[in-house]
């Protein structure tokens, strides 16, 4: 009977012929294959194949102990947080340490807008939510005020409508107020529009 999974002792002599061993043989790259395929690109990709494409992390509810000549790498869920990656160096050296501090912070709605934001490694912060449209009752241009106000750059910018027929929004940054700027311009597209229709977004800015 053909074994089910990798099986290290074949071909188990140097004698064996194909005949006796090919089956496993072609099981066994099989299973390799398909074990290199999480997380990876596949083997038989045209472009970067076998280079990572996912990471995972794994949760922990202790810290990991390290030998020398090793670090661990993990989650563990923080309180009033969510899960947060944890570093130990090696050689168990003392207390691990928190390596992010992600974290959503949401601000009071107010006139149709949902505002959210969040800090990424490398002094970023991420804004995010969405808006309602211009209307008949209040027409043209709509400002988003960034909250906090402490983005000395912007490095990019979504907005995307949250219905189907409508054209995306074209927007503007408002010059710096003191070296920071708060506020981007969101008007209609085309002209055509009475303004910006109802609207998700996502705003990444260096701190």
């Amino acid at each position: 009977m053909t074994a089910k999974s990798y099986d290290p002792n074949t071909p188990q002599f140097l004698s064996d012929s194909f005949a006796i061993s090919q089956k496993q043989v072609q099981l066994n790259f099989q299973t390799l294959f398909d074990a290199f395929a999480r997380n990876h690109v596949s083997l038989t990709a045209a472009a970067n194949a076998g280079n990572h494409n996912v990471i995972e992390l794994l949760g922990q509810p202790n810290p990991i102990q390290t030998d020398v000549g090793e670090i661990n790498i993990y989650t563990k869920n923080v309180e009033e947080q969510t899960e947060q990656v944890f570093f130990r160096y090696q050689g168990n050296p003392g207390q691990e340490f928190q390596f992010t501090n992600y974290q959503i912070y949401s601000l009071p709605p107010e006139k149709g807008l949902n505002q959210y934001f969040t800090f990424l490694p490398g002094r970023l912060i991420v804004y995010f939510g969405d808006f309602k449209g211009a209307t008949k009752q209040n027409p043209g241009t709509i400002t988003l005020e960034l909250n906090p106000g402490i983005a000395k750059k912007i490095i990019g910018m979504t907005f995307c409508p949250n219905i189907t027929i409508a054209n995306s929004p074209s927007v503007r940054v408002l010059p710096e107020e003191n070296g920071f700027f708060k506020k981007i311009d969101v008007f209609s597209s085309t002209g055509f529009e009475l303004g910006p229709p109802d609207s998700f977004y996502i705003i990444v800015a260096e701190t």
